[in-house]
Protein backbone atom coordinates (compact mmCIF):
# COMPACT_ATOMS: atom_id res chain seq x y z
CA UNK A 1 0.00 0.00 0.00
CA UNK A 2 3.17 2.39 0.58
CA UNK A 3 3.58 2.18 -3.09
CA UNK A 4 -0.09 3.42 -3.66
CA UNK A 5 -0.63 0.02 -6.18
CA UNK A 6 -3.70 -1.55 -6.79
CA UNK A 7 -4.20 -2.80 -3.21
CA UNK A 8 -4.11 0.91 -1.64
CA UNK A 9 -6.59 2.38 -4.76
CA UNK A 10 -9.29 -0.33 -3.97
CA UNK A 11 -9.05 0.57 -0.05
CA UNK A 12 -8.85 4.22 -0.85
CA UNK A 13 -11.31 4.64 -4.31
CA UNK A 14 -13.10 2.03 -3.95
CA UNK A 15 -14.11 1.56 -0.39
CA UNK A 16 -16.47 3.52 1.31
CA UNK A 17 -16.22 3.41 5.65
CA UNK A 18 -19.68 4.74 6.70
CA UNK A 19 -18.70 6.30 10.10
CA UNK A 20 -21.79 8.55 9.76
CA UNK A 21 -23.66 5.57 10.84
CA UNK A 22 -22.12 4.71 14.24
CA UNK A 23 -22.04 8.38 15.25
CA UNK A 24 -26.00 8.87 14.55
CA UNK A 25 -26.91 5.11 16.63
CA UNK A 26 -24.75 5.65 19.35
CA UNK A 27 -26.26 9.25 19.83
CA UNK A 28 -29.71 7.82 20.28
CA UNK A 29 -28.76 5.48 22.57
CA UNK A 30 -30.84 2.57 20.81
CA UNK A 31 -29.65 -1.06 21.55
CA UNK A 32 -26.84 -1.84 19.27
CA UNK A 33 -25.78 -5.63 18.48
CA UNK A 34 -22.67 -6.64 19.89
CA UNK A 35 -19.74 -8.27 18.02
CA UNK A 36 -17.23 -10.68 18.51
CA UNK A 37 -14.56 -11.23 16.31
CA UNK A 38 -12.19 -14.26 16.69
CA UNK A 39 -8.28 -14.87 14.91
CA UNK A 40 -6.61 -17.91 14.97
CA UNK A 41 -2.84 -17.70 14.06
CA UNK A 42 0.12 -19.63 15.68
CA UNK A 43 2.98 -18.26 17.74
CA UNK A 44 5.08 -18.05 14.25
CA UNK A 45 1.95 -15.39 13.18
CA UNK A 46 2.19 -13.11 16.21
CA UNK A 47 4.07 -10.98 14.33
CA UNK A 48 0.95 -9.99 12.44
CA UNK A 49 -1.06 -9.51 15.67
CA UNK A 50 -0.14 -6.20 16.49
CA UNK A 51 -1.68 -4.49 13.37
CA UNK A 52 -4.67 -6.27 13.86
CA UNK A 53 -4.99 -4.96 17.57
CA UNK A 54 -3.90 -1.22 16.23
CA UNK A 55 -6.78 -1.19 13.42
CA UNK A 56 -9.83 -3.19 13.20
CA UNK A 57 -9.20 -5.28 16.12
CA UNK A 58 -10.74 -2.88 18.83
CA UNK A 59 -13.37 -1.67 16.95
CA UNK A 60 -15.31 -5.08 17.98
CA UNK A 61 -17.14 -5.06 21.04
CA UNK A 62 -15.49 -8.32 22.14
CA UNK A 63 -11.75 -9.82 20.22
CA UNK A 64 -9.71 -12.83 20.82
CA UNK A 65 -6.70 -14.36 19.22
CA UNK A 66 -6.76 -18.48 19.30
CA UNK A 67 -3.16 -19.48 19.03
CA UNK A 68 -0.41 -22.09 20.01
CA UNK A 69 0.59 -19.78 22.69
CA UNK A 70 -0.44 -17.69 25.50
CA UNK A 71 1.10 -13.84 25.16
CA UNK A 72 -0.96 -11.25 27.23
CA UNK A 73 0.95 -8.31 25.77
CA UNK A 74 -0.80 -9.58 22.49
CA UNK A 75 -3.90 -10.76 23.74
CA UNK A 76 -3.49 -14.44 21.83
CA UNK A 77 -5.06 -17.38 24.07
CA UNK A 78 -3.63 -21.35 23.80
CA UNK A 79 -6.59 -23.55 22.75
CA UNK A 80 -5.77 -26.64 23.03
CA UNK A 81 -7.33 -29.36 20.53
CA UNK A 82 -7.61 -32.72 19.30
CA UNK A 83 -4.69 -33.78 17.09
CA UNK A 84 -1.45 -31.99 15.93
CA UNK A 85 -1.10 -28.58 15.46
CA UNK A 86 -0.42 -28.39 11.73
CA UNK A 87 -2.26 -27.01 9.04
CA UNK A 88 -3.98 -30.51 8.20
CA UNK A 89 -5.97 -30.09 11.18
CA UNK A 90 -7.43 -26.63 11.42
CA UNK A 91 -10.90 -28.39 11.47
CA UNK A 92 -10.08 -29.34 15.25
CA UNK A 93 -8.07 -25.75 16.59
CA UNK A 94 -11.43 -23.76 14.96
CA UNK A 95 -13.52 -26.34 16.29
CA UNK A 96 -11.83 -25.79 19.97
CA UNK A 97 -11.96 -22.56 19.57
CA UNK A 98 -15.46 -22.12 18.58
CA UNK A 99 -16.22 -24.28 22.07
CA UNK A 100 -14.10 -21.63 24.05
CA UNK A 101 -15.78 -18.68 22.77
CA UNK A 102 -19.48 -20.17 23.65
CA UNK A 103 -18.36 -21.17 26.81
CA UNK A 104 -16.99 -18.03 28.46
CA UNK A 105 -18.57 -15.64 25.84
CA UNK A 106 -22.22 -16.95 24.32
CA UNK A 107 -23.93 -14.82 26.76
CA UNK A 108 -22.70 -11.12 25.95
CA UNK A 109 -22.51 -10.69 22.08
CA UNK A 110 -25.26 -10.80 19.22
CA UNK A 111 -22.96 -12.15 16.45
CA UNK A 112 -19.94 -13.73 16.27
CA UNK A 113 -16.89 -13.48 13.26
CA UNK A 114 -14.19 -15.54 12.99
CA UNK A 115 -11.10 -14.89 9.97
CA UNK A 116 -7.10 -15.71 9.97
CA UNK A 117 -4.24 -13.41 11.41
CA UNK A 118 -4.59 -11.81 7.25
CA UNK A 119 -8.01 -10.50 8.05
CA UNK A 120 -9.18 -7.00 7.56
CA UNK A 121 -12.33 -5.90 8.84
CA UNK A 122 -13.95 -2.55 8.26
CA UNK A 123 -15.87 -3.20 11.23
CA UNK A 124 -17.90 -0.58 10.79
CA UNK A 125 -19.79 -1.24 7.29
CA UNK A 126 -19.74 -4.70 9.15
CA UNK A 127 -22.04 -3.49 12.25
CA UNK A 128 -23.99 -1.13 9.67
CA UNK A 129 -24.68 -4.28 7.67
CA UNK A 130 -25.72 -6.91 10.48
CA UNK A 131 -28.31 -3.60 11.96
CA UNK A 132 -29.63 -3.49 8.67
CA UNK A 133 -33.23 -4.46 8.61
CA UNK A 134 -32.73 -7.15 5.98
CA UNK A 135 -30.88 -8.93 8.45
CA UNK A 136 -32.47 -7.98 11.30
CA UNK A 137 -35.64 -9.06 9.35
CA UNK A 138 -33.86 -12.48 7.50
CA UNK A 139 -33.22 -13.17 11.50
CA UNK A 140 -37.02 -13.25 12.40
CA UNK A 141 -37.71 -15.59 10.18
CA UNK A 142 -37.89 -13.19 6.79
CA UNK A 143 -41.28 -11.99 7.41
CA UNK A 144 -41.13 -8.40 9.29
CA UNK A 145 -38.58 -6.63 11.39
CA UNK A 146 -38.63 -7.90 14.81
CA UNK A 147 -40.34 -6.05 17.58
CA UNK A 148 -37.40 -6.79 20.21
CA UNK A 149 -39.34 -9.04 22.32
CA UNK A 150 -39.44 -12.44 20.55
CA UNK A 151 -38.18 -15.45 22.18
CA UNK A 152 -36.82 -17.84 18.89
CA UNK A 153 -34.53 -16.31 16.22
CA UNK A 154 -33.55 -17.47 12.62
CA UNK A 155 -29.68 -19.17 12.51
CA UNK A 156 -27.86 -16.93 10.75
CA UNK A 157 -24.61 -18.60 9.01
CA UNK A 158 -23.35 -15.27 6.28
CA UNK A 159 -20.03 -15.10 4.36
CA UNK A 160 -18.80 -15.01 1.03
CA UNK A 161 -19.95 -18.22 -0.91
CA UNK A 162 -18.44 -20.35 -2.69
CA UNK A 163 -19.39 -23.85 -4.60
CA UNK A 164 -16.77 -26.21 -3.53
CA UNK A 165 -15.05 -27.74 -6.58
CA UNK A 166 -18.04 -26.09 -8.49
CA UNK A 167 -20.53 -28.20 -6.82
CA UNK A 168 -23.55 -26.08 -6.41
CA UNK A 169 -24.98 -28.71 -3.68
CA UNK A 170 -21.70 -27.74 -2.06
CA UNK A 171 -22.13 -24.30 -1.25
CA UNK A 172 -20.08 -23.01 2.00
CA UNK A 173 -18.59 -19.57 3.30
CA UNK A 174 -14.85 -18.90 2.45
CA UNK A 175 -12.48 -18.99 5.76
CA UNK A 176 -10.64 -16.33 3.67
CA UNK A 177 -12.72 -13.58 4.40
CA UNK A 178 -14.05 -15.10 7.91
CA UNK A 179 -17.99 -16.12 8.74
CA UNK A 180 -20.20 -14.71 10.99
CA UNK A 181 -22.74 -16.80 12.94
CA UNK A 182 -25.98 -15.47 15.12
CA UNK A 183 -26.99 -16.25 18.31
CA UNK A 184 -29.19 -19.09 17.26
CA UNK A 185 -26.29 -20.69 14.54
CA UNK A 186 -23.90 -20.40 16.76
CA UNK A 187 -25.69 -21.90 20.01
CA UNK A 188 -27.03 -24.91 17.00
CA UNK A 189 -23.54 -25.42 15.78
CA UNK A 190 -21.76 -26.28 19.24
CA UNK A 191 -24.62 -27.79 21.17
CA UNK A 192 -25.79 -30.31 18.50
CA UNK A 193 -23.57 -30.17 15.42
CA UNK A 194 -19.88 -30.34 16.97
CA UNK A 195 -20.87 -33.38 19.00
CA UNK A 196 -22.59 -35.47 16.14
CA UNK A 197 -21.05 -34.31 12.81
CA UNK A 198 -17.51 -34.79 12.16
CA UNK A 199 -16.46 -34.57 15.66
CA UNK A 200 -12.41 -36.70 15.32
CA UNK A 201 -11.87 -35.56 11.19
CA UNK A 202 -8.82 -34.05 10.39
CA UNK A 203 -8.62 -31.57 7.48
CA UNK A 204 -7.20 -27.83 6.75
CA UNK A 205 -10.61 -27.38 4.88
CA UNK A 206 -12.42 -26.08 8.41
CA UNK A 207 -14.97 -23.67 6.67
CA UNK A 208 -16.65 -26.61 4.49
CA UNK A 209 -16.64 -28.46 7.02
CA UNK A 210 -18.65 -25.62 9.28
CA UNK A 211 -21.09 -25.39 6.06
CA UNK A 212 -21.60 -29.14 6.06
CA UNK A 213 -22.91 -29.45 9.45
CA UNK A 214 -25.13 -26.38 8.76
CA UNK A 215 -26.72 -27.83 5.79
CA UNK A 216 -27.17 -31.29 8.04
CA UNK A 217 -28.95 -29.13 9.99
CA UNK A 218 -30.85 -27.07 7.25
CA UNK A 219 -29.02 -24.49 7.47
CA UNK A 220 -27.54 -22.45 4.59
CA UNK A 221 -25.12 -19.77 4.03
CA UNK A 222 -26.92 -16.62 3.37
CA UNK A 223 -26.65 -14.56 0.66
CA UNK A 224 -24.71 -11.54 1.14
CA UNK A 225 -24.30 -9.75 -2.46
CA UNK A 226 -25.87 -6.50 -2.93
CA UNK A 227 -27.76 -5.72 -5.85
CA UNK A 228 -24.67 -5.24 -8.06
CA UNK A 229 -23.31 -8.19 -7.10
CA UNK A 230 -20.79 -7.09 -4.39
Amino acid sequence: CSQRDNNFRMMSERIVVDTEYDKKQNASNVKRDKIFCLVYTTESGHGRIPNIRETWGPKCDGFMVGSTKTDKSLGTVEIPHDGPEEYNNIWQKVRSMWAYIYDNYYEEYDWFHIGGDDLFLIVENFRLYLESEEIRTAANGGIYLPFENETMQTPLFLGRRFAYMGNMDDIFASGGSGYTMNKAAFKLLVTEGFPNYFPHAHTFSEDTMVAKIFRKMGVFVYDTKDEDGG
